[in-house]
This record gives structure tokens, C-alpha cells and sequence, in this order.
């Protein structure tokens, strides 16, 4: 009897112990929250910054010196949202359309992009790829080259790529919170593409070539890095 007791005492300890160490750890874990919101607020009152402060995170330079970024998610579900609609995307859209983005690893393709894309691929000599309904990149034959054998790495990895051809993404400006355009590729026809990333998924906003500044290998080149 003695020894019965003494286990419900020892457990009801325990549950004691273990509630106490839930509470003080969301004790902390709110002060860690409000110190960093208030750590936000103070860097919007120096800077200038209008953006809801929900959209940030604290960031780093490389002297030491600490900025407001836009959280990786935000401005993800900014470009993304510019791709789906292929176009200039509204506040309301950047949330709803989110839902709509690929969720299978692999390559996937805006479909504006994918005669651009299979065209990249043929003019460094591969032809063992196509892209079915669902804008999913697959392999229809053997690899002709490194450059073919990466890409069957990069649609068996773990990563979701969603790869579009435009030139120009939307996304969300770091001192207002709006969306807005950001047309890389009339800033600099050199660059190849825009990379955002967020946990899984990687996307790569790239080049049209309009002014022809870049070879089809060296775009390819650039995309098979990731």
C-alpha cells in the first residue's frame, strides 16, 4: 500500500514538474517573441520603414550592423503569386494563391516557360526530357550528358524547383510591404536568374535573354547549380 503511494505521489510530481517546465518554456518563449517585435518596431522608427511588422525578420549586415528583411515566406508567397497569375498580383492574391503552388518534389514549369525550357535543354544536346500535364519536368529516355544527368538529380531530390522564364518577378518591398515589380533582367541582361527559397522549395525567376547577352549553356549552367 505504502509503495502504491508513494508512485501516485512520484507521479503526480512528475506531471507537476513537466507543467511547470510547459509554462516557464512559453513564458520565455513569448519574451523571446516580444523582444524580437520590439527589436522590429525599433528598427522600422530608424530606418523609416512602413511595413506591417509581421512581415519581417531580423537580418545581419557584414559589419555587424542589424536590418529588417522580409521573411522568406513573404516574399515567396509574393512570387509565387506573380507566376500563377502571370502578372502583377493584389494583396489578397499572395495568400490565396499560395495554396495553389506545387507540392510534389521535383521540377516544375510555369507554363509560359515550358517551350523556352525544353528549348534550353535542346540547344545543349538534350532531348531526353519532357514535361507532362501537371508542368512536372520527367525523363523519357537516357541522360545525353552531365548537364541531363544533374537535372535527373534535381527532379529525384527532395527539393521542389519551380523554374519561370519571364524575366521579372514580383515581390514585396523591404521598406513599404508592397508588391511591386522587380524587372531584373532590363536592370542587368546579364544576370541569369532571381533565386527565392523557402524551407523546401526553390524558386528560379529567370532570364528571358531578350538582348542575347547569354548562351543557352550558360543559362543551363546557372539552373543546374541549385
Amino acid at each position: 500500500m505504502k509503495t502504491k503511494t508513494i508512485v501516485i505521489l512520484l507521479a503526480i510530481l512528475l506531471i507537476i514538474i513537466l507543467g511547470i517546465t510547459v509554462i516557464v518554456s512559453n513564458q520565455e518563449k513569448e519574451k523571446e517573441q516580444q523582444a524580437q517585435k520590439d527589436q522590429i518596431e525599433d528598427i522600422k522608427n530608424e530606418t523609416g520603414a512602413t511595413a506591417d511588422a509581421s512581415i519581417y525578420e531580423v537580418g545581419t549586415e557584414y559589419d555587424g550592423r542589424e536590418i529588417l528583411q522580409v521573411k522568406p515566406e513573404a516574399q515567396m508567397q509574393a512570387v509565387w503569386a506573380g507566376i500563377e497569375k502571370n502578372g502583377s498580383p493584389n494583396e489578397e492574391e499572395t495568400s490565396s494563391l499560395w495554396d495553389s503552388r506545387p507540392t510534389k518534389t521535383g521540377i516544375w514549369i510555369s507554363s509560359n516557360s515550358r517551350d523556352k525550357f525544353l528549348t534550353i535543354l535542346s540547344d545543349n544536346g538534350i532531348t531526353n526530357f519532357k514535361v507532362n500535364e501537371e508542368g512536372y519536368l520527367y525523363k523519357d529516355g537516357t541522360s545525353q550528358n552531365d548537364m541531363a544527368k544533374r537535372i535527373d538529380e534535381m527532379i529525384n531530390s527532395n527539393i521542389i524547383y519551380i523554374i519561370d522564364i519571364s524575366g521579372v518577378c514580383y515581390i514585396r518591398d523591404e521598406m513599404t510591404g508592397e508588391l511591386v515589380e522587380y524587372p531584373f533582367e532590363q536592370m542587368d541582361p546579364y544576370q541569369v536568374c532571381e533565386p527565392y527559397s523557402y524551407e523546401n522549395t526553390i524558386i528560379l525567376e529567370m532570364t528571358t535573354n531578350a538582348a542575347r547577352k547569354l548562351t543557352n549553356q550558360e543559362i543551363l549552367s546557372a539552373i543546374i547549380q541549385y
